[in-house]
């Protein structure tokens, strides 16, 4: 289960064109992209849906450093810091969430070595998380939905009145130990 190098998002542009500066720019209004940033109150710009276009493309929920990596081959002169600023504005926005690191190894709740991930996804699903490795993966939704839909309705509803709350989301993550000679970690 060793992750392979992000892809980068496949749009085409060069290091020569300028950055898009506003919603109105070419590229801007013609992709599911930028009408998800400007439906969540983005500005349009090309390194923003370049960053997009990475996250959306892989399931290994990405650090900073790997998206920013992905990303390079489109727009060489994009730094480390626009790419973490962009996933923060895409947090706070609501289209992409970030995922804390990997506890330490034998420990609960305490953030580890590694980087936060972020991940796409807006549907309840889970997450396979092998701690030695650092990776972080969607389950595949067939999977998952074993767990979510054996989840009972009465349940929801007396944890959301018990703590006075509205549950929007059900969020799993499944910690895991790569098998002897299975290559995952």
């Amino acid at each position: 289960m060793s992750q392979p190098p992000l892809a980068a998002p496949a749009q085409a542009s060069s290091d020569s064109d300028p950055p898009a500066k506003s919603s109105d720019d070419e590229g801007c209004n013609a992709t599911e992209g930028a009408r998800l940033l400007l439906n969540a109150g983005l500005r349009c710009t090309r390194q923003r849906l370049a960053v997009y276009a990475a996250l959306r493309a892989t399931t290994l929920h990405p650090t900073a450093d790997e998206l920013h990596r992905a990303v390079l081959p489109l727009l060489p002169r994009v730094s480390l810091a626009t790419v973490y600023n962009t996933l923060e504005a895409f947090c706070q926005a609501g289209i992409a969430q970030k995922l804390p690191p990997s506890p330490t190894r034998g420990t609960t709740g305490t953030a580890g070595p590694g980087s936060a991930r972020f991940d796409a996804t807006h549907h309840n699903h889970l997450h396979l998380r092998l701690p030695e490795s650092g990776e972080l993966r969607d389950v595949p939704d067939r999977l998952g939905r074993l767990i979510l839909d054996s989840i009972p309705a009465d349940a929801i509803r007396r944890i959301e009145r018990e703590l006075g709350c509205r549950i929007t989301k059900v969020q799993i993550e499944l910690v895991a130990e790569a098998e002897a000679g299975s290559g995952a970690a």
